[in-house]
């Protein structure tokens, strides 16, 4: 077999339940996954949030959910709740919908283009307005959804059950990474930018926005990147990880053949 990434390093920065896949995906091609997880998860568990769930049914027509990680998050509550759930399930994209599914749902609505403006507007079309939605989502969600949802008269809540915190344990291993040297910086959020950032420091920092390739996932982390000057941002049409090491071996093949030009 082939191995494109054969011999480089890829950095991985994201919460670690979810960097176990791509590390996986990353060795398949050969590279060594360099893991950091700068992110992780903090369930929000209150008398609220727990009366919201108890109360879904009688409230809500449909759950919209936007990423695997907050499917696991809102499976791992509902289980403590002991409740049961009989609603329809909207899904922002294959993996989220992939998620459901392995938890036993059925997913009655996925958008034709995985984006919350997408899901939000294509919904809308196909269902109308007349509905009552629940946004399940963590502290810091975009704004794209519940702002078209708004727009358009449709009755919708919130249920925020994580926030998103800089994993300060990860410094030290992210340090060890940077001055060993990396090929490849993996981003999948603006919150690992920002906390790649606020962890590198001032010396390797500059090194990695100078000379490493970084590979976001979509548009709105590589503007991010950007935001920060990091001068080598790339990023997929398909808004997967998948897509995003594949993006990320173009990029290395498309090197090779200007160096033997």
């Amino acid at each position: 077999m082939i191995e494109p990434l054969k011999g480089q390093r890829i950095l991985i920065t994201r919460e670690i339940q979810q960097a176990k896949p791509l590390a996986k995906l990353v060795e398949f091609y050969g590279g060594t996954a360099c893991i950091a997880p700068l992110l992780r998860f903090e369930p929000i568990i209150t008398n609220d949030t727990n009366d919201k769930l108890n109360q879904l049914q009688d409230n809500s027509k449909w759950l919209f959910f936007t990423s695997s990680n907050t499917v696991r998050l809102f499976e791992n509550y509902r289980e403590k709740l002991e409740i049961t759930i009989n609603l329809k399930i909207a899904s922002v994209g294959e993996k989220t919908s992939l998620a459901l599914r392995n938890y036993g749902y059925s997913v009655d609505f996925e958008p034709t283009v995985y984006s919350g403006t997408a899901m939000a507007k294509e919904f809308i079309a196909e269902y109308g307005k007349d509905q009552q939605v629940t946004i399940v989502c963590g502290e810091s969600a975009r704004e794209e959804i519940p702002q078209i949802l708004s727009e358009n008269s449709v009755s919708f809540d919130k249920l925020v059950i994580y926030r998103t915190i800089e994993n300060g344990k990860s410094k030290d291993i992210l340090h060890n990474h940077l001055v060993k040297g990396v090929d490849a910086c993996l981003f999948t959020s603006p919150s690992t930018v920002k906390a790649f950032v606020h962890f590198s420091g001032m010396d390797l920092l500059r090194k990695v926005k100078a000379g490493t390739v970084c590979v976001a996932i979509g548009k709105t982390t590589a503007d991010a990147l950007k935001k920060e000057q990091f001068a080598h941002v790339i990023y997929p049409e398909k808004y997967t990880t998948e897509a995003m090491v594949a993006a990320l071996i173009d990029y290395k093949k498309d090197g090779e053949e200007d160096d033997r030009v």
